[in-house]
């Protein structure tokens, strides 16, 4: 009798230290927003749902100047499907993207992403109601929470720091890198009607606005970041277990430490080179909120726009040349988070 009930300690406390070790693999900010999300989902299961007065409501943010729910909403969560889809779609894009910018930019562009795709949501609400020719106030009394919004902004992001060309649509068939954002939109809302399609949209609106440069008078420089993390008050911040700290050249790193190339405006799609296929998270679902002056030339280089990831050319390779002297010079590589 004594031997299985240790057998049994003993398998717990080995599962409940690798749940540990895994958890405190991710990244510090990752890290923090899905325990902030697990923890307020678990409060309002014991002591009452918070949705009605956080939820995304734009006819109350409007008119009764209930702004606190720009930031609250999508904290968020109506149910246990929806906060698990959300999570596991999270946790490795959320990851992948962290490491990429360090967590101190990652950090401020979850929040960039929150308040903005909620003003976004708020305002195109209100133009569909005062619409001359046709009123439409549904959009103004959804009651909208969810960190999906959010996720369809990082998606964005990460799609332009990852070299894979193509996306796998829940493994049922691929689409180029760049159409995936909008195939996704169109897929999750035919499969959940449900879903806020809205909130969706304006997180994808976001993450185009942050990877073509749009929000540079809005982002920090990377001086600005690097200040940030030498200064007293985030000391201790820093030091913490998982925290990534700012990468150089614009806050990018790695991989997603390009040189920096044109887009294509075209459809609001950025256009990149091929590269081998991979497949990449699906976004989460459910209703979302869904120093001294710098001068131009280092404005421009802390604030240029995410560039795509650029593969060198292998069909063949390059004349060799007896009068090089100089060191090698390697192409920069990338990752692709699986």
């Amino acid at each position: 009798m004594v031997r299985p009930r240790m057998s049994n300690v003993t398998s717990s406390a080995s599962l409940s230290t690798r749940f540990s070790v895994w958890f405190k693999s991710f990244p510090l900010v990752t890290r923090t927003v899905m325990s902030i999300c697990c923890v307020l989902y678990i409060a309002g299961l014991l002591f009452g749902t918070f949705n009605g007065p956080a939820c995304l409501q734009p006819i109350r943010v409007i008119y009764q100047y209930q702004v606190w729910r720009l930031f609250t909403a999508a904290w968020l969560h109506s149910g246990i499907l929806h906060i698990l889809l959300n999570m596991m779609a999270f946790y490795p894009m959320g990851t992948h993207v962290e490491r990429s910018i360090g967590s101190l930019q990652f950090a401020y562009l979850i929040v960039l992403f929150d308040l903005l795709g909620n003003l976004m949501f708020c305002l195109i609400a209100f133009a569909a109601f005062k619409n001359p020719i046709s009123v439409y106030p549904d959009f103004m009394l959804q009651c909208a929470v969810g960190l999906s919004g959010v996720i369809f902004g990082l998606l964005v992001v990460q799609i332009n720091l990852s070299s894979s060309s193509t996306q796998s649509v829940f493994g049922f068939f691929t689409v180029p890198a760049q159409y995936y954002p909008w195939v996704l939109l169109v897929v999750l809302q035919f499969l959940m009607p449900g879903v806020s399609f809205l909130g969706h949209l304006c997180g994808i609106l976001c993450g185009y606005a942050y990877v073509f440069g749009w929000l540079h008078l809005v982002m920090p420089s990377a001086a600005r970041l690097n200040a940030m993390e030498s200064s007293r008050w985030l000391g201790w911040l820093v030091v913490k277990d998982g925290y990534i700290s700012n990468p150089s050249l614009g806050g990018l790193s790695n991989g997603a430490r390009q040189a920096a190339s044109s887009f294509s405006l075209r459809g609001l799609l950025p256009v990149w080179g091929s590269a081998s296929p991979s497949s990449a998270p699906f976004a989460g679902v459910g209703h979302t909120t869904g120093s001294g002056s710098p001068s131009s030339a280092a404005f421009a280089n802390n604030h240029r726009p995410l560039p795509p990831p650029q593969r060198p050319n292998t069909s063949s390779p390059p004349p060799a040349s007896s009068n090089n002297t100089g060191p090698p010079q390697f192409p920069g590589t990338g990752h692709v988070l699986g």
